[in-house]
């Protein structure tokens, strides 16, 4: 995910192409145990989604990554 976010955030000026990759990395990274590497890219994520009123369903559904990525850790979301 970490090289198709890199070739998406390449190919032009509109940064919300690479929001699903970031995503299902995020999800990857939990389900590895990764929760703090997960926590702090979808949390990057959403900051590119909510610049962005196009990407309402994309910032959806990071929003729930991200509390699932919470929950794991034992956190609460802020």
């Amino acid at each position: 995910a970490g090289k198709a976010i890199e070739i998406l955030d390449a190919r032009g000026p509109d940064p919300t192409a690479s929001l699903d990759a970031r995503r299902s990395k995020g999800r990857a990274q939990r389900e590895l145990g990764r929760l703090e590497a997960s926590i702090t890219g979808l949390e990057q994520a959403i900051a590119i989604a909510e610049a962005h009123p196009h990407a309402a369903g994309d910032l959806a559904l990071l929003r729930f990554e991200l509390a699932r990525s919470l929950h794991a850790a034992g956190r609460e979301p802020e």
